[in-house]
């Protein structure tokens, strides 16, 4: 499995990813969903050209997302609809250090993304910040999703590119859950549009880019009542993915 791979990263530290620029603005994003039993071939085509996050002797890592939205879900159907500018606003907790920051996540009409977030446990805690960040009054926001999952976090050793693999995908809201534990999503950030290594490995590979965000994705698979029909390619192939490990 995967883990001993893993193992024979050369690593770095939480120390190291700070400093450098593709943590927050101006990057490009590039994303691919696959069966998880092609990740060992992945990370073995990954191992000589990057490192990996390792904190406290831990690989991977325990992620919490909750997501905000109007009550008509206004931020999601900007990204359905193909919104050019448009934002996520979530809670992001990090459960192995218990550190809880609200995140304003920005698509911008250049096609890149900028990140805010402020160390913060609410969206009343986080006022002045969402205020200075978003157009919509934060008390018109209101939870709508729970999203669970694990992460790898990969630097390459000379360009300015992170990967991020999440796995064990579980999503909730009030009762109703649902997992996808044998898919993982794989997220590349960097300074250039195309032409990342990671890319080039995903294309040897056969695996195709995609454009579902984890937000959206959660929210079709529970039924919340949305429109989605412009997503249902792309979570069709999903379920497929995780079922059967169709390409």
């Amino acid at each position: 499995m995967f883990s001993g791979i893993l193992q024979t990263f050369q690593t770095f530290s939480l120390n190291e990813l700070d400093s450098t620029n593709l943590l927050m603005k101006n990057r490009f994003e590039a994303k691919y969903y696959f069966h998880l039993s092609q990740l060992d071939s992945i990370l073995e085509a990954c191992q000589n050209r990057y490192n990996i996050l390792k904190i406290d002797d831990r690989l991977i890592f325990d992620y919490q997302n909750f997501y905000f939205d109007t009550k008509d879900f206004q931020l999601y159907y900007h990204h359905h609809n193909g919104k050019a500018e448009r934002y996520k606003i979530r809670k992001r907790v990090y459960l192995n250090s218990q550190l809880s920051f609200i995140e304003v996540k920005q698509k911008t009409k250049k096609g890149n993304t900028n990140k805010y977030r402020q160390e913060a446990v609410s969206l009343e805690n986080a006022a002045f910040f969402l205020q200075s960040q978003i157009s919509l009054d934060y008390k018109k926001l209101i939870p709508t999703l729970e999203n669970n999952y694990k992460r790898i976090t990969l630097l390459h050793k000379k360009n300015e590119e992170k990967v991020t693999i999440d796995i064990n995908l579980n999503f909730a809201t009030g009762k109703n859950n649902i997992a996808f534990y044998h898919i993982a999503i794989a997220e590349v950030k960097s300074e250039i549009y195309s032409g990342t290594d990671f890319s080039k490995i995903m294309k040897s590979l056969a695996i195709r880019e995609g454009g579902m965000s984890k937000y959206c994705m959660g929210m079709i698979a529970l039924g919340i009542p949305v429109r989605h029909n412009l997503f249902n390619q792309s979570y069709n192939q999903i379920l497929k993915k995780n079922t059967d490990g169709t390409k």
